[in-house]
């Protein structure tokens, strides 16, 4: 019960659809903080979203052989993609607190 609860509430048919945010975040023209959108290569309704989130400065990456539930689908490679950006950001955030110490 608690695993078919947890999939009826993170359905996407119940939650806000990402085209509203992705447009409000268009017309202020100003990029998102640091996020990655990720989607398998099947996942056809997410990767055509995509290009709107790329619009608005959404770093991306299509997942090849995956389709919606990609970390199962390909582990090791989003894995790996994941701890890269991760790791562009500590990188990103120890530039900046060393130029405000400094």
């Amino acid at each position: 019960p608690t695993l078919a609860r947890a999939m009826e509430n993170l359905s996407t048919g119940n939650q806000e659809h990402l085209n509203t945010h992705l447009r409000a975040l268009l017309l202020k023209k100003r990029p998102p903080p640091n996020l990655l959108w990720i989607a398998g290569e099947e996942d056809k309704k997410y990767v055509t979203l995509m290009g709107q989130a790329k619009k608005v400065g959404f770093t991306t990456w299509v997942c090849p052989k995956a389709g919606h539930r990609l970390c199962w689908d390909q582990p090791t490679a989003f894995e790996q993609r994941v701890m890269d950006f991760l790791s562009t950001l500590n990188y990103s955030n120890a530039n900046r607190a060393t130029k405000d110490a400094g």
